[in-house]
């Protein structure tokens, strides 16, 4: 088994949006230029339960070079509506070009495992009631065409959300009624009580557009078709885009928000999803940072010895999502056979040379919430032992004894699920589970639902506790390509995990919500909904020019705001 699995070396590092999204393309960004600014800090943290005005930014003693492009890579782009698909690629674009009403903290200070909100379009809000968040935005902020933005524009990207039955609505499910009763003002009136609305309103799924750059359309909604709809309130805005090489965004000259921000002139992403090509580009300076994987980590070291490589605990995880409706996997005698035949020791030996970690549901980053497999109750420890005699018994019980087939589906463009896929094939042979591989091409992928009897690999690489549990259990999430509930509903132990997640969605005391939580990942691991094989620790490779950059998880890329190169 180790000669086969070394053969297949695995790059879940390549999940990683945050330095990464797996892309790449050829041209060189040209050098920073080196004018030096005075960085001025950006707004203090508004509180959600006590609203507070947004501190006047106070110049540091630092210096900072303004200019030059930054070259990322950003995966397959397979749209251009951030509403309708889950692409990263895309929500990237979008993200950097709109603003919200507050975001996540980003800036290089801030800790990167933890969700903390700063100001943006708004100075402050309040939860006035558990289902009543109120926002007040600053006066001033303006588009590229000089219209000043408005408690409407919020009200209307939602509202499109809702026309387009965007693929992110599950994020908003708790909004009952928006109302905007005057120009600085938005008040989302929720059904009931939301532990991550703020998060979600906040974060990467909540892309912002704006009306008049978009594509009319008769039904008023717009539509998108290209880069020229990337442009908003946000620090860039959208310049060029070259099918399947790269996009470029340009410093947005009518942000306001945040003075003196951003530093860099342009942001390229590269899209490729050749991860020897984008190494390539990075070993050659084309790229300003990469995730890569432990065996080139080495490489990489020798070839840009000047350059910083950061290490941080696993913080992605291609989720074994199954088809729990249908025989062979809606049996827990097959799920838990499958779990047993899953060598995970020699798994993070031959594929990040020990430099990895099993885990239940959550991964290890998320250290809080994160439950070891060894703090399990004993009773459901020995699920996770490898041991393929076991398994094969169980295949037997369950009336399998003379073999199965089962499908597994994969994205084409990403050799991270395609790579899991072959070591499972590789693994499971062992108990007389044939896996039986299919690849297509990414647009198709997200949309497809898990095949019948089989497995959908989806990478997973966000930073919120929240997608873990509830985006990939919940029966209202309906993520990526599902068409119908996860859970079964004539299952009873389903259904009970079912509405714990729910419970814990609606809880706002964190100390509660950890316990129901961890009571989730431990029915994960009795019933076996959902399977995880190890992750490697992250690797991110850092030019030596890049300056104030932090690690971060998702696509908000709102670091982008406060880097700088020093060239």
């Amino acid at each position: 088994m180790k000669r086969i699995m070394n053969g297949i070396r695995l790059g879940v590092a390549l999940l990683v949006f945050s330095a990464v999204s797996i892309a790449c393309g050829t041209a060189e960004a040209p050098p920073a230029t080196a004018t030096p600014v005075s960085q001025a800090a950006t707004p203090t943290t508004a509180p959600i339960a006590t609203p507070k005005p947004t501190s006047t930014p106070t110049p540091t003693v630092k210096t900072v070079k303004r200019g030059g492009i930054v070259s990322v890579s950003s995966g397959a782009l397979p749209g251009w509506d951030p509403q309708k698909t889950r692409s990263a690629a895309t929500s990237r674009i979008f993200n950097v070009s709109g603003c919200k009403l507050a975001k996540w903290d980003e800036r290089p200070s801030a800790d990167p495992g933890a969700t903390n909100f700063i100001p943006d379009a708004a100075t402050e809000w309040a939860f006035e009631s558990p289902t009543k968040l109120v926002f007040h935005l600053r006066r001033g902020v303006k588009l590229p065409n000089g219209r000043e933005v408005t408690s409407e524009d919020y009200k209307w990207n939602h509202d499109r959300m809702v026309a387009v039955k965007s693929v992110r609505l599950a994020f908003f499910i708790a909004i009952d009624t928006v109302e905007t009763p005057d120009p600085y003002t938005i008040i989302y009136n929720l059904k009931e009580s939301d532990a991550d609305f703020m998060e979600n309103l906040t974060g990467q799924n909540n892309v912002v557009l704006f009306k008049e750059y978009l594509d009319p359309t008769p039904d008023g909604w717009g539509k998108t078709t290209g880069i020229q709809n990337a442009v908003g309130c946000g620090p860039f805005k959208g310049k060029e885009a070259v099918e399947a090489s790269h996009t470029l965004m340009e410093r947005n000259d009518a942000y306001t928000i945040e003075p003196g921000f951003p530093l860099i002139d342009q942001i390229r992403y590269v899209h490729s999803t050749d991860p020897s090509v984008t190494l390539a580009l990075y070993l050659t300076g084309q790229l300003d940072w990469r995730g890569i994987d432990f065996s080139d980590v080495e490489t990489v070291k020798s070839r840009v010895p000047q350059g910083t490589i950061v290490e941080q605990a696993p913080i992605s995880t291609i989720p074994i999502r199954m088809d729990l409706h249908r025989p062979p996997l809606n049996d827990v005698r097959v799920r838990r056979a499958l779990n047993l035949a899953l060598d995970r020791q020699s798994w993070i030996d031959s594929q990040y040379s020990g430099k990895g970690q099993a885990f239940v549901e959550i991964p290890p980053i998320f250290s809080e919430w994160s439950v070891p497999i060894e703090k399990l109750p004993t009773d459901l420890q020995q699920w996770y032992k490898y041991d393929p005699a076991r398994a094969r018994q169980l295949l037997k019980d369950a009336g399998y004894g003379s073999g199965v087939t089962i499908p597994y589906l994969s994205n084409a463009q990403s050799d991270s699920t395609r790579r899991q896929g072959e070591l499972l094939q590789a693994m499971w042979s062992d108990i007389g589970v044939t896996l039986d591989l299919k690849l297509i091409e990414y647009a198709a992928y997200l949309a497809s639902p898990i095949p019948s009897g089989g497995i959908k690999a989806v990478g997973l690489g966000r930073p919120d506790v929240r997608t873990y549990y509830w985006e990939l259990l919940s029966d209202k999430s309906k993520f990526v390509g599902d068409d119908k509930a996860y859970l079964p509903a004539d299952d009873p132990k389903g259904r009970e995990l079912a509405a714990l997640v729910e419970k814990a969605r609606l809880t706002p005391d964190k100390g509660q919500r950890l316990a129901l939580v961890r009571d989730i990942q431990t029915q994960v691991a009795d019933g076996m909904w959902v399977m995880h094989a190890p992750s490697g620790n992250s690797f991110t490779a850092v030019q030596p020019w890049v300056k104030d950059f932090s690690v971060r998880i998702g696509w908000n890329d709102g670091w982008f705001t406060y880097l700088w190169l020093d060239k």
